[in-house]
This record gives structure tokens, C-alpha cells and sequence, in this order.
């Protein structure tokens, strides 16, 4: 593609900073995997930046739905990456792993995760007043539910209730699944 002149600068810019955020993840000193960032650096990369690349590499530039549709599935990646770190709080704490759920603690964990949550939904009623199309925007919301029961576990863990593990874990992945199953869907019919 760069030999052939079809790598634009901007597409060059993104796939710089995915290779950084990959740099950055892994490679020492920063080494951002073991310290409990590396879940955000790589919730940006996979929700945000790839997409925002095969968007530009097929002849785009920047589109202000492409920052409509990230936000929000990066906070919903965010609070599943959070959900499925749960199960293992435990273990990585005796082991001294160090995931964004052990260096936050799991109250403050909690409350991220219904945050992360509760706001991916909130940031689609944002892009809807800004402009996001609303045969985009409202069947994203058919999902609203599925996220407000993984809310509602997460709290019941919260208050002491036995943790059932393998459903937060398959709520969780389905909340954020089908928010990008909806979008992507949308956009292929429209």
C-alpha cells in the first residue's frame, strides 16, 4: 500500500499509533500489560483505532460517526474487560498479577464497571442529540436491557450475594457483542 502511494497520511497516523499502543503494551519499560492500564490501552486500539483504519482505508476520512460509535462501545469494552477480570480477583491478588481490577480494588471496580456500562448508553443518547442517525441510534437501545441486568448482578455481588460467574461473564460479552453486532448491522443496511 505505501509502495503503491494508497496509504494516505492520516492512515499512516493510525497505524503508527496502534503499532505504539501495541509498543507500549508489551514492550519494557512501560510495559503496560502488567500494569493495569494495558485494558484501556487495548479497549482504545480494538474499538477505536481499527475500526477508525478500515473506515480510512477504504477511501473515507474521519467521519464524525466513527467517534459516535467508538466512545460508546470503548466504555462498553471497558466495563466487559472489567466483568470478566471479576471471576479471577482472587487469584491475581494472591499471585500478584496486577489487572486494572486489582489496582483499583473490586468496590472501586464496581463502580467503574456500572459506570463503563451505563455510560456506553448514555454517550449513544449523546450521539443521537449530536447527530448520530436515528436508524442507527435506536435499536442500539434494544440492548439497554441486557446491560442494566449486568448492572443490576453486579451490584447483587456488591451486597454480598453468591457470585454466578459464568453468567456475569456471558452478560457481560453479550452486552457488548450485540451493541456492535446492532451498529454493524445497521451500517451494512443503511
Amino acid at each position: 500500500m505505501v509502495k503503491n502511494l494508497q496509504l494516505s497520511p492520516v492512515s499512516g497516523v493510525i497505524l503508527g499509533l496502534i503499532l505504539l499502543g501495541e509498543l507500549v503494551f508489551v514492550v519494557p519499560p512501560v510495559r503496560l500489560v502488567t500494569s493495569g492500564y494495558g485494558e484501556v490501552t487495548m479497549s482504545i486500539i480494538i474499538v477505536g483505532l481499527i475500526p477508525a483504519l478500515a473506515f480510512i482505508l477504504q477511501g473515507h476520512d474521519f467521519h464524525k460517526l466513527l467517534f459516535m460509535v467508538a466512545f460508546p462501545l470503548t466504555t462498553l469494552y471497558i466495563g466487559m474487560l472489567i466483568a470478566l477480570e471479576f471471576p479471577d480477583y482472587a487469584v491475581d491478588l494472591q499471585r500478584g498479577k496486577k489487572p486494572i481490577i486489582v489496582r483499583i480494588g473490586w468496590q472501586m471496580g464496581m463502580l467503574v464497571h456500572n459506570i463503563m456500562v451505563l455510560g456506553g448508553f448514555v454517550l449513544i443518547g449523546i450521539a443521537f442529540a449530536l447527530g448520530l442517525p436515528l436508524r442507527l441510534a435506536w435499536p442500539v437501545f434494544l440492548v439497554l436491557p441486557v446491560g442494566l441486568f449486568q448492572i443490576w448482578m453486579m451490584n447483587r455481588i456488591g451486597d454480598g450475594v453468591k457470585p454466578n460467574w459464568n453468567l456475569l461473564v456471558l452478560v457481560a460479552i453479550s452486552t457488548f457483542s450485540l451493541t456492535a453486532y446492532i451498529f454493524t448491522f445497521a451500517f451494512w443496511t443503511h
